[in-house]
């Protein structure tokens, strides 16, 4: 099936607003069920995640977030399965001072991945997260030598009876309780893994988004995730198999063909090694004369639709309000290669001192 795009857009739709994608479900880790290779469901994590009203630029998630959300629970789901879900314990590290600078949070991070996670524990996987108070804390994933979690009375702990806890645990326990304050970190929790290996796979990930609705303007740049050595089972350099990215992919192949480029090299020699960004509102603006299906033609923004009942020919809405055409989308393209030249040809001219 084809789309074709012309028409007015049916009357039933007000202003031709295509409605968000839903949030990720708000599991908490002990419920639920997840396909740990359906990584859609971290690319319809919803980009805002706080009120438009407050919205900053630095409060949105992004498709880099999505696909660190991703990874991290593909990572903690391989753990699973090579080590057992009851070797693996979920640890909180909060510092006892009101520490709010990344940089200060990060430095003890590193002085206790040397001095304890690596020599103590098979595997650990850490989300770092900003919360509203503006404090900053660890979540991690660590994989143990010992169960933890068999005959463990989760019930009672939630009681704050904590006699089912294996010896195994309470050492970790007394371990944290000495070794946290001389790492200058403060409270520790230290848990074994209530629900299952993909649960809790989904869980952690979504700290992402949480981090993401505090962040401020100095944790740019900050790594919101990171794993020991071998534990991290990929890369976040792949793309979402959805009709968003097929939109995406095809508008690049279409501006491409028409600026004579047919690869990234080319790309990167007219517009620098940061072309996906510098176009990507470019690539946004125009809009496609077919589509595949009607999932992808929503996804550009445009709204399919029937001219008559029982018809099988689908339409779609005509270029919206705001919208470029192809070639609006070429000159401004063009425009941004002409800068990109001039720029090199001022600093090629600039003297050397």
């Amino acid at each position: 099936m084809t789309l074709r795009s012309g028409g007015a857009l049916p009357p039933r739709v007000s202003g031709g607003v295509v409605p968000s994608l839903p949030c990720l479900s708000s599991n908490n880790g002990n419920e639920g069920h997840w396909e740990p290779d359906d990584i859609r469901s971290f690319e319809s994590l919803p980009d805002e995640v706080v009120a438009p009203e407050i919205r900053e630029k630095i409060n949105l998630l992004q498709s880099n977030h999505k696909k660190t959300a991703a990874l991290l629970a593909w990572t903690i789901f391989a753990l699973a399965v090579t080590y057992g879900i009851e070797r693996m314990g979920m640890l909180t590290l909060t510092f006892a001072d009101h520490v709010t600078d990344p940089k200060e949070a990060t430095r003890r991070l590193k002085s206790l991945i040397a001095g304890v996670l690596n020599p103590r524990y098979l595997a650990w996987v850490r989300v770092f997260e900003r919360q509203e108070s503006g404090r900053i804390h660890f979540h991690l994933i660590v994989v143990l030598k010992d169960d933890i979690k068999t005959g463990v009375n989760f019930v009672a702990f939630k009681a704050k009876d904590y006699r089912s806890a294996s010896p195994a645990l309470r050492a970790e326990w007394a371990f944290w309780r000495k070794t946290a304050k001389l790492y200058r970190f403060g409270r520790t929790e230290l848990l074994p893994i209530k629900s299952s290996a993909e649960a809790i796979s989904r869980y952690v990930g979504k700290y992402i988004s949480k981090h993401i609705g505090c962040r401020e303007e100095r944790d740019k740049g900050v790594r919101l995730a990171g794993f020991s050595k071998g534990a991290r089972v990929g890369s976040c350099r792949f793309a979402w198999a959805t009709p968003g990215s097929w939109v995406w992919r095809r508008k690049l192949k279409v501006l491409g063909e028409a600026l004579g480029v047919s690869d990234i090299a080319g790309m990167t020699v007219r517009f620098g090694a940061r072309w996906a960004y510098k176009l990507r509102d470019v690539v946004a603006r125009f809009q496609l004369q077919d589509y595949p299906t009607e999932e992808t033609c929503i996804a550009d923004g445009r709204l399919p639709f029937r001219e008559m009942e029982g018809s099988t020919d689908i339409h779609c809405s005509i270029v919206n309000p705001g919208r470029a055409t192809l070639a609006e989308a070429i000159v401004e393209a063009l425009a941004q290669m002409l800068k990109r030249r001039d720029r090199k040809e001022t600093s090629r001219r600039k003297p050397t001192l």
